[in-house]
């Protein structure tokens, strides 16, 4: 077991110095280059457009978590109605997961909305 952990640590320690060897060996002149034109070139993001964007992509998600969360209450209502009564108290356990995640997905926007509003006042 020794052997191997000897062997183990002298064949990272080699690929160790090979890997510091390479990365010395860059040169750097290119990268700054590459920064030089990538500055000279950017263009700069209206933090209004970015924020519309993304919520946009907010109500996409909300819809689609209120969606599901309407499909899973009736499944449950359905599963509740044709149940026996163990099976019922089941059921009104994990009605407490779905009323918890109701209330993350519609809270969680309102709670963004209230913040990006307040946010948007201080500026």
């Amino acid at each position: 077991m020794k052997k191997y952990m000897v062997k183990i640590a002298i064949i990272t320690m080699a690929l160790m110095i090979i890997m510091s060897n390479f990365v010395f060996a860059i040169d750097f002149a290119d990268a700054d280059k590459f920064i030089e034109r990538g500055t000279a070139n950017a263009k700069i993001s209206d933090l209004g457009e970015i924020a519309g964007n993304f919520s946009a992509l907010g109500n996409i998600l909300r819809f689609v978590g209120i969606g599901i969360v309407i499909a899973a209450t009736a499944y449950m209502g359905i599963l509740y109605m044709v149940s026996a009564p163990e099976k019922q108290a089941k059921l009104k356990q994990q009605l407490i997961g779905l009323i918890v995640s109701a209330v993350v997905i519609i809270g969680g926007y309102y709670i963004w909305s209230i913040l990006t509003k307040a946010l948007d006042s201080l500026t």
